[in-house]
């Protein structure tokens, strides 16, 4: 089965899968559809729970491929500037997977379509790290944060490096950016990182991306 294909998760795990009354069980819990996942997540932290909470929750009920990684997603975001364009950075806190995404404007309704795309591709975060910018302070990211369900947290404006793994994807960006050909220096730096093993993390970052099963949420 070719790695890309999004059935490989359920594969790899099809000697604890059975059916009954029309479902898919994995043991005795509910095997979710991709297409399902953002409402499902959203239900397992509804009411902010403690995340041993919501693990307890899921693993007693429902499941499907990296469930547990997907409860505990964390990125940050950021913005910069370059040679007078603007760029929405964000990075996995977990993979250390950067994507960026260029800005006609920097408004908060922008960076929130970004937001919206990318979360089709990674999965909708369990928690988002900004900076204080009104992008991310306006009423209106804080009702898509709510719609989302996910959880906001900004840093110090006295000490903006508390968001650091956002300063330093800030840095990787700029100089990907830079690069005759940006989209072919990322490629090449993502398939760099995920030889390694994070020393914050300390597993292996090809095995993450392996184990991946990203939702779909539509727009």
């Amino acid at each position: 089965m070719a790695k890309s294909s999004p059935l490989q998760g359920l594969y790899a795990a099809r000697s604890h899968l059975s059916e009954s009354d029309g479902l898919v069980l994995y043991h005795d819990r509910i095997v979710i559809p991709t297409a399902l996942r953002p409402n499902v997540l959203d239900q397992l932290h509804e009411g902010h729970q403690e995340l041993t909470k919501c693990r307890e929750r899921a693993s007693s009920t429902v499941w499907w491929p990296n469930i547990g990684l997907q409860i505990t997603h964390k990125i940050a975001a950021d913005l910069c500037e370059l040679e007078g364009k603007n760029f929405l950075v964000v990075v996995d806190y977990f993979s250390r997977d950067i994507e960026i995404a260029s800005l006609t404007t920097t408004t908060s309704r922008q960076v929130i379509n970004k937001l919206k795309h990318m979360f089709v591709r990674w999965g909708i975060p369990l928690e988002l790290v900004s900076d204080n910018g009104t992008q991310f302070t306006s009423s209106e990211f804080q009702d898509f944060k709510l719609s989302y369900g996910f959880t906001h947290t900004t840093s110090s404006p006295h000490y903006p490096q508390s968001n650091g793994a956002a300063e330093r994807a800030v840095q990787t960006a700029k100089y990907i950016l830079k690069q005759p050909d940006p989209c072919l220096a990322l490629a090449k730096g993502m398939l760099q990182l995920r030889t390694l093993t994070d020393s914050s993390t300390t597993v292996d970052i090809q095995l993450v991306h392996f184990l991946s099963f990203p939702q779909a949420r539509m727009l």
